[in-house]
């Protein structure tokens, strides 16, 4: 891209811009930096922002000085220095500052103000890294439970993936606490490391055991996962005489899946030539494997796949990109690769649904994101800084000439990276920073609590710093409850009648004082009654809601919990209001559908009275309404009827309820009535969905009932998809029983006041999930 801007073709493209933008720019590499310059041409209209504090990604090619020497190099430049914090607290900045104190930093702005509300560092060392994580587990806890912090606001962060991330996570697991797994690089998902095993089978199960030991042990335990893995799922007796025979025979495993596994033939094949992960592009060898092993094809179907196929939709996008850079690089070349926690394998989709859960990953990961509180785990000498020289894969030192020779240069740069990294990170938090290590063990040699703690703790010597104080906390759980009676059974240095009452409690829980109630952070049990009342009713849009989700239908529809209203809500109802006024003008006059000016100036009148927080949020919408009217106007789906019902009133009884709907729209046609609904979200359901809608079944059914004459034809409009045309999704009359049938299911499960969750992807957003038994986060005993 460089060499082609610095063409006579690339001067051409420059001139098109006015203006260069460039973010992040502490990130950018030399050629990065240079295209930025001549992209921007003769006029150097270029304009950069970054912080020289947070350049950390130098093991990738970044390079500082490309900032710090901004204005060196861009003599008629301007810098404008933003001084002023709104995250990070005077405590909190002081201290990440104390931490680069001595670093002698490149390309310092000046002394940063704070923000104006307190906050908190602390610092402490345990004498075992299980210690350390339970320590930490129940810290998060306590914060979640007594002080009310949603879990996506804490961060447990580590310097590396190797080190302590899976004790981290297993506390975190024991407490049920949502947090990132430590498999969140793309190459750990399960559905990539399936692709992973199958190179590793293809080059070294194709030798007998004998033959190479080593490769073929490591083959063994990569074909024993695809065996015992989702694809193949082979019972655990049949993999091990599977198992016993490739030992027995010493066969290569191509030849023992052909002799017990006839049904595995396909895999056989492809293990059996090395070819399509060793000689040809990595995304040629990944869809070669694809299209050879048909289990794979499940994968494509079977609902609870779906984040295998988003994994894998994301692995085979970076393997695009690969080949785009250098189709050299082979699938076993590129797992290889990536064996090095550097290497980065980034998705361009996300292949990983996050929820409102801790991040847990490592420092690097954390720039940019902001937290309420900030863990730093296993800050040990040697790990964070690390100051290996052998570990950067891109040897970046060679790119600036007083650093390729000279041993000191190339440390004080590691120390000075690791500084940025250190206060990078310590200013993600708002309110806490807490800084945790381990004292060396006896199979863990010299290592000993790193030296930034000293600096961000302001304690004279490591030895001043030791574990945190003895939590004289409330439990928050049954099980922390247990905890503190165990010990304090066990204190001798407690008195005989507490260790009793401890023991008695024990051994008898008594009411209330044993009851969840009584934790902390647990609400007061409210009224032991039904949600519905003597009388209710029933509306479509409220079965939709059951139907997704029973418990958050009771919690949201029926004791309105939550804030119900939103502007997608707001939006749709003066959407909905415009189209009424509008088509009522041509009622009666045997036209299809008003004209689009008229609807325009109706919108406009409509707007008069919207309010969505400011007068530029309104406009805003205003426009996404304008953009709505026009699309519809423009592609009318229709254009055999004429209406004759707007906004009318339907009513049913089902199951001996009342159910009451509005149809948006009832147009007449040569082959009976039309019910129409309109729809102002983004996203239509999918066809088939649509087809047994419940909403259109009832107004379809209603209508039929109220006016005697045949529906032909339900329907739903979506003027705001992405599509060019008006999205439509239809209801299948030849199903109409069936949902009829649905709708008095419906009827009598809220009758019976069936209030179970129901797990779907409506649960990523759900304001209820931290309280909802079907996920672990809302399984606590304090919420049973």
């Amino acid at each position: 891209a460089v060499d082609l801007l610095d063409s006579e073709a690339g001067s051409a493209l420059a001139d098109r811009f006015r203006f260069v933008c460039v973010d992040e720019y502490q990130d950018t590499s030399p050629a990065q930096a240079r295209m930025a310059r001549l992209l921007a041409g003769p006029s150097e209209n270029l304009t950069v922002a970054g912080d020289p504090y947070q350049s950390i990604y130098s093991f990738r090619g970044a390079e500082v000085r490309n900032m710090a020497n901004f204005m060196d190099e861009h003599p008629r430049a301007k810098r404008i220095v933003l001084a002023r914090s709104l995250r990070v607290p005077p405590e909190i900045m002081e201290s990440a500052l104390r931490v680069v104190a001595s670093g002698d930093l490149p390309g310092s702005a000046g002394p940063v103000e704070p923000a104006d509300h307190r906050g908190l560092v602390e610092t402490y060392v345990f004498d075992q890294e299980t210690a350390e994580a339970e320590w930490i587990a129940a810290e998060v806890q306590h914060l979640i439970r007594s002080r009310g912090l949603e879990p996506e606001a804490i961060a447990v962060l580590v310097r590396s993936k190797q080190e302590m991330l899976s004790e981290l996570s297993r506390a975190l697991d024991r407490r049920s606490i949502p947090h990132d797994p430590p498999d969140t690089r793309l190459v750990d998902h399960p559905a990539v490391r399936f692709f992973n095993d199958l190179v590793t089978v293809s080059i070294g199960g194709r030798l007998p055991p004998d033959a190479a030991p080593g490769a073929a042990a490591e083959a063994d335990r990569a074909m024993r996962r695809i065996l015992l893995g989702p694809i193949v799922a082979l019972p655990l007796g049949k993999e091990r005489e599977v198992l016993r025979e490739r030992r027995r025979r010493t066969a290569t495993w191509p030849d023992v899946l052909r002799a017990q596994l006839g049904d595995l033939d396909d895999l056989a094949n492809l293990l059996d030539d090395t070819a399509w992960c060793e000689d040809v592009p990595a995304v040629d060898g990944f869809w070669t494997a694809w299209s050879s092993i048909s289990p794979l094809a499940e994968l494509a179907v079977r609902p609870e796949h779906r984040e295998w196929r988003k994994a894998l939709t994301s692995f085979s996008q970076v393997l695009d990109r690969q080949a785009e850079r250098d189709k050299s690089v082979t699938l076993s070349g590129y797992f290889a690769l990536s064996s090095d926690e550097r290497f980065e394998a980034t998705p361009l989709l996300s292949h990983r649904d996050r929820g409102n859960q801790v991040t847990l990953t490592t420092l690097h990961q954390s720039k940019g994101l902001e937290f309420d509180a900030v863990f730093i785990a296993n800050a040990v000498e040697g790990v964070f800084p690390d100051l290996r020289r052998s570990r950067r894969m891109l040897r970046p030192e060679l790119l600036s000439p007083e650093r390729t020779t000279d041993p000191g240069a190339q440390n004080l740069f590691q120390t000075q990276e690791e500084m940025r990294l250190a206060y990078t990170a310590m200013t993600r938090a708002r309110l806490r920073v807490v800084w945790t290590a381990t004292d060396a063990g006896v199979d863990q040699g010299d290592r000993r609590p790193s030296r930034f703690l000293v600096a961000a703790s302001e304690e004279p010597t490591l030895e001043s710093i030791g574990p945190p104080s003895e939590d004289s906390r409330s439990p928050v759980t049954i099980r922390d409850a247990e905890i503190d009676l165990r010990r304090t059974v066990m204190d001798p240095l407690a008195s005989r009648p507490l260790r009793l009452a401890a023991a008695g409690l024990l051994g008898d829980p008594a009411e209330p004082w044993w009851s969840v109630d009584t934790f902390a952070g647990v609400p007061e049990r409210g009224p032991d009654r039904g949600v519905l009342g003597d009388t209710y009713t029933v509306s479509p849009s409220q079965a939709d809601s059951y139907a997704r989700c029973p418990r958050r239908y009771a919690l949201e529809r029926r004791l309105r919990i939550g804030d119900p209203s939103s502007v997608y809500a707001e939006f749709g109802s003066l959407i909905h209001r415009v189209l009424e006024l509008a088509e009522r003008t041509i009622l009666g006059t045997g036209k299809n559908h008003a004209e689009l000016d008229d609807a325009l100036r109706i919108l406009d009148q409509v707007w008069e009275d919207a309010d969505f927080g400011t007068p530029q949020l309104t406009a805003a919408w205003h426009r996404h309404g304008v953009e709505a009217i026009t699309k519809l106007y423009e592609n009318w789906p229709t254009h055999d009827g004429t209406p004759v019902g707007l906004e009318e009133r339907v009513e049913a009884v089902i199951a001996g309820v009342p159910w009451v709907g509005v149809v948006d729209r009832i147009e007449e046609t040569s082959g009976g009535l039309r019910v129409v609904d309109y729809k102002t979200s983004k996203r239509p359901p999918r066809i088939d969905d649509a087809k047994t809608s419940v909403q259109l079944g009832f107004y379809a059914s209603a209508i039929a009932d109220k006016t005697g004459e045949d529906v032909a034809s339900a329907e739903m409009w979506f003027p705001r998809t992405d599509a060019k045309s008006v999205s439509t999704r239809n209801l299948d009359l030849g199903l109409l029983e069936e949902v009829r049938r649905e709708m008095a299911e419906i009827t009598e499960a809220i009758g019976e006041e069936d209030w179970r969750p129901r797990v779907s992807d409506f649960c990523r957003r759900c304001p209820f999930r931290l309280s909802c038994p079907a996920w672990p986060e809302g399984r606590g005993a304090f919420l049973s």
